[in-house]
């Protein structure tokens, strides 16, 4: 499954020979940036602070337990979670470890979940035991009969159920001390390899899902990188979801020039300023509707958010007045 199906050899031949697209994966930015920028902070939300070499030990902690589990190349793992460091870094770790990843939105249920766990045959699923009231673990307990690949229910938080693994207790484990430095690169995905897949917003029926290798990816960022002029002392501002493409600033700009993500954990916009304000977003990633509330809200004003420098606005069109208005009252440009 993780040869592409959109890109045949000689595609991707062509690309690399033509310098568009490399070898170096995503989890090889991460290994460099805790080699070389070992206590800088890498990762941010309001529960949990990592520089890049205590996210280096979480990733790879994470991806050596799931080989002690037994997954194989190329099986797929489902994340629904709600925004976290834990959901940025399980995407690297699933990539180190071999295995595909897919990001499901936290608001789909029953019908969307069966689809998605079924049709991709995933082995096994990351998801909070109860969040915003809606019980996840109940959720999955309910489909499990109906699929037959998922072998292993991962738990975030505390409230860890029989017969589920603890994620927090794997990365408490120390787990690398029982291998050699080098073992993780014999299983990491390819950088021409299908490593995440995403899934469709379902508007015309079940979710659909689309492929992404992480050369792909890291090229755009490159080339963003020099538009943008992103150093390492940028800092994204993760306001939106996770699953889509509005986060690929932060999972693939970030790591490439080594600039701290710092995640909003809640949907209120004047925590959004707040995150700004505390962490010094220089690039906020957002959708349309998260700017226009930002624009209208009444204590915009009330913020320092003078580090923004832009607005990543995508996942949906923007109209001009927003973009206009946004520079005008927030700062940055859109």
């Amino acid at each position: 499954m993780a040869n592409p199906i959109r890109w045949t050899q000689k595609m991707i031949d062509e690309y690399i020979n033509k310098g568009y697209w490399e070898e170096t994966t995503l989890y090889d930015l991460w290994d460099k940036n805790a080699r070389n920028m070992s206590n800088k902070e890498a990762v941010v939300d309001s529960n949990s602070r990592l520089t890049w070499a205590e996210a280096k030990q979480w990733i790879d902690r994470l991806a050596l337990g799931f080989l002690e589990l037994g997954f194989k190349r190329d099986d797929m793992v489902v994340i629904q979670v709600p925004n976290s460091v834990e959901h940025v870094l399980l995407r690297v770790a699933c990539e180190k470890a071999g295995l595909l990843y897919l990001p499901a939105l936290r608001n789909l249920r029953h019908v969307e979940m069966e689809h998605i766990l079924r049709k991709s045959e995933a082995v096994g699923v990351v998801i909070p035991f109860e969040y915003r009231g809606f019980n996840y673990y109940q959720m999955i307990k309910e489909l499990s009969p109906k699929l037959p690949s998922l072998q292993h229910i991962f738990v975030l938080g505390d409230k860890v159920p029989p017969g589920t693994i603890s994620i927090k207790e794997i990365i408490n484990r120390p787990l690398e001390k029982d291998y050699s430095n080098d073992y993780l690169k014999k299983f990491g995905l390819k950088a021409t390899e299908t490593s995440f897949v995403l899934h469709t917003s379902g508007t015309t029926g079940l979710p659909k899902f689309v492929e992404y290798a992480a050369c792909h990816r890291i090229w755009q960022w490159k080339m963003n990188a020099k538009f943008l002029g992103l150093t390492s002392h940028d800092v994204f501002g993760l306001i939106t979801p996770h699953c889509g493409g509005i986060a690929f600033p932060a999972f693939f700009g970030a790591p490439l020039v080594g600039a701290k993500v710092a995640i909003l954990q809640s949907t209120d916009i004047e925590d959004a300023f707040r995150l700004i304000e505390k962490e010094g977003v220089s690039i906020a990633c957002l959708v349309p509707t998260q700017l226009a509330m930002m624009t209208e809200h009444p204590r915009a004003g009330h913020y320092d958010l003078s580090s923004l420098r832009f607005w990543w606005c995508t996942g949906g069109p923007l109209p001009p007045d927003v973009g206009a208005k946004a520079e005008a009252v927030l700062g940055g440009r859109v």
